[in-house]
């Protein structure tokens, strides 16, 4: 696991063969700043699923019929 430290507005990006994938740390918020809103740019052939839902759904075809 990589672990980083970033500030509002910084990006980090991940190559993938399908083209790049730049996660953005968008806003903190919730009491004492424990959620944090991320923004997620990808081509449209890069499914981004959250990690719940691929638990709740681990047979569907990486979740993307569920958000």
């Amino acid at each position: 696991m990589l672990i980083l430290t970033r500030r509002l507005g910084d990006s980090v990006v991940i190559k993938h063969p399908e083209g790049d994938i730049v996660v953005t740390y968008l806003s903190q918020q919730g009491p004492s700043g424990t959620e944090i809103r991320m923004g997620f740019d990808a081509p449209k052939e890069v499914n981004i699923v959250r990690s719940e839902i691929l638990d709740r759904y681990p047979n569907d075809n990486q979740g993307e019929n569920h958000g």
